[in-house]
């Protein structure tokens, strides 16, 4: 779905209200390039199996709405001229 979404700007990812239990990566999720919202719901969880990213954000603007993500690795990217270089450890 965040492959489909890069490729439509302004993008809605729903996370069906039927999935209760956690959402367990793989793999690091594809990078959000383009302004797009994930909607979540109260008991669903990502977790990055402490081993990976679930979002990084290279342009764009993203909304995260009633999702917890944990046990997930981050890393910022090596800031420079044009800033950058944050990441959030949530996990």
């Amino acid at each position: 779905a965040m492959i489909q979404a890069n490729l439509n700007p302004g993008s809605t990812i729903t996370i069906d209200s039927s999935v209760t239990s956690p959402i367990i990566l793989t793999s690091d999720l594809p990078p959000v390039r383009v302004n797009m919202t994930l909607n979540g719901h109260s008991g669903v969880k990502i977790d990055g199996s402490s081993s990976f990213q679930p979002f990084v954000v290279t342009s764009g603007t993203f909304n995260l709405n009633s999702l917890q993500v944990q046990n997930s690795k981050s890393s910022g990217g090596a800031g420079g001229r044009s800033g950058g270089g944050g990441a959030l450890g949530a996990g």
